[in-house]
């Protein structure tokens, strides 16, 4: 028993100094930016590895406040995001209950083409060229249009609609004489809910940290997000 609690204790003190290593390593870049961020950035220059500041200052924030273009990156990137997100969201939960429904002509086919871009697709510059041939160059169209639906978003939103809302509900409704719009916006949409709110999260977060697609697309600097 000595034995075995020796071992224990020891296994246990390792694998303490193997976590406290691992929480260094990962809050080591977060406390570099907080301390580059209030020291002189000459001094982050000449001492790339500071600990502390050596001296407290402001000058970043004033300057990063006094920055017309922070401001602006701010505002296009809003406009990205609520723009983007309502398109993706109405496009994905459209295109997710036309998949839900069993009548629909070369269902499976459309599936099967949908869930195919999953593991290919076309590629940069075919869709550089697409973009570019449809006249959405250095447009703010080009940020929000071409990822409007997301292929793993529409699948888990179809199987949503499948699993969760019954399909005698809209039976019933279709027999008390309610046609096909206004079946969807009084019954299936407050019942998506759960699933619109998740994937209106994915889509902002993503509109949000998207930096690449302006990189590509934009050449009016006035039009660049934050990122």
């Amino acid at each position: 028993m000595k034995r075995l609690r020796g071992k224990i204790e020891l296994f246990d003190i390792v694998l303490t100094l193997i976590l406290l290593l691992l929480v260094a390593i990962f809050i080591y870049p977060l406390w570099y930016i907080l301390v580059a961020a209030f020291s002189d950035p000459l001094d982050v220059v000449k001492d790339p590895l500071m600990m502390v500041p050596k001296q407290i200052t402001l000058y970043n924030f004033n300057m990063l406040l006094s920055s017309s273009t922070v401001w602006l990156g701010y505002r296009n990137t809003l406009m990205y995001v609520a723009l983007g997100t309502c398109i993706n969201v109405a496009l994905t939960i459209l295109t997710g209950y036309a998949l839900a429904q069993p009548e629909l002509p070369a269902r499976r086919q459309f599936n099967f083409m949908i869930v195919l871009t999953l593991f290919f697709s076309g590629g940069m510059i075919p869709e550089y060229l697409l973009v570019k041939n449809l006249g959405m160059l250095n447009t703010v169209w080009a940020i929000v249009l071409p990822g409007a639906i997301a292929t793993y978003n529409l699948m888990i939103t179809r199987t949503y609609l499948i699993q969760q809302i019954p399909r005698d509900l809209t039976e019933a409704a279709e027999v008390d004489g309610s046609g096909e719009y206004r079946t969807f916006f009084t019954i299936i949409l407050p019942l998506s809910k759960p699933i619109i709110a998740v994937i209106a999260l994915f889509y902002a977060s993503g509109h949000w940290n998207s930096f690449f697609s302006a990189l590509i697309y934009l050449q009016n600097r006035d039009l660049y997000p934050l990122q």
